[in-house]
């Protein structure tokens, strides 16, 4: 796949300086402005900006080179679609959520190997005689990279078919009418889409190592902040991923994640349709109220009157 995965988003809110505690203690580091943060892996992936509503302003992925962004030219112009070029990069314009979208040539996000620490199992027990590793942790997890983003949008089937036609995702697996997931790399989703009224930024997502490592970065966000908890620890049915949610300042859900699918061959991947009892998770906690956001009429109110 020529496309590899999105690298960065900037996201919009009303208080940019009371984001900065939370996403420090989330784990990834920020610039001396506090506005932007960076993973261990893949750099400054996320920029804050100060806007009228919560919002996901901007997107950037990444692709391998010139020939990905001819291809993105044409699809754009025999579709009617404006785009801003770059040279390096296009800029192009979601026309349902407006969300911006930008493919940017830029190598890949590489990642060390994770060390695997045997793990105990019934009937097989290949760590004998010695304590697991995890448990003399003495740095706390940060998140490795930016994996997806989770928006709604009030017409999922159109907004997919110009990530398809015209940036170049796959579709990997949906509920219709309801979720669709998209991937740009070669996780099982970079765009998780779900029908609402309107386009309002619902979570962003950031890999980890493992379960542990979601385990021990979670207990540090927690710490005298119990009130970030929204929903976890569990696992995902489309996707299968580890998940355990979380709500900054602004009311945007923050994701850690680990354990995706992985799509290296699309011949062998078959994206299916689902029912609707397979749309969120096969084992964890009830999902809570809490995690439907309960601002989308105000926010779309605010998009109108600006």
């Amino acid at each position: 796949m020529a496309l590899h995965g999105m690298h960065g988003i900037t996201l919009g809110v009303t208080d940019v300086a009371a984001m900065t505690p939370f996403y420090e203690d989330f784990g990834l580091e920020a610039d001396e402005s506090g506005t932007t943060f960076s993973s261990t892996h893949g750099g400054a992936q996320l920029s804050i900006v100060e806007r009228k509503w919560r919002q996901i302003v901007d997107t950037t992925l990444g692709c391998d080179d010139d020939d990905d962004l001819d291809r993105i030219r044409h699809a754009a112009t025999a579709a009617g679609h404006d785009y801003v070029d770059l040279g390096d990069a296009i800029e192009i314009v979601e026309p349902v959520t407006g969300l911006l979208i930008r493919v940017k040539v830029m190598p890949q996000v590489e990642l060390d190997p994770v060390e695997q620490t045997p793990m105990n199992q019934a009937g097989y027990s290949p760590r004998l005689n010695a304590r697991p590793d995890t448990l003399f942790v003495e740095a706390t997890p940060r998140p490795r990279k930016l994996g997806h983003i989770a928006m709604s949008s009030p017409d999922i089937e159109a907004t997919g078919k110009f990530l398809g036609d015209i940036i170049g995702a796959k579709l990997s697996d949906r509920v219709p009418g309801n979720l669709a997931f998209w991937r740009t790399s070669t996780d099982h989703h970079n765009f998780a889409l779900a029908q609402a009224p309107g386009a309002v930024i619902h979570h962003l997502a950031w890999q980890m190592d493992d379960m542990d490592a979601i385990g021990h970065a979670a207990r540090n966000l927690l710490t005298d902040n119990l009130e970030r908890h929204a929903w976890g620890l569990g696992r995902h049915f489309l996707g299968s991923n580890l998940f355990w949610y979380f709500k900054d300042p602004a009311g945007n859900f923050v994701e850690y994640f680990s354990d995706i699918d992985q799509i290296v061959d699309d011949a062998e991947w078959m994206a299916r349709d689902w029912e609707p009892d397979k749309a969120l998770y096969i084992w964890g906690p009830p999902t809570p109220d809490a995690l439907r956001p309960t601002d989308i009429g105000e926010i779309i109110e605010t998009m109108m009157a600006n």
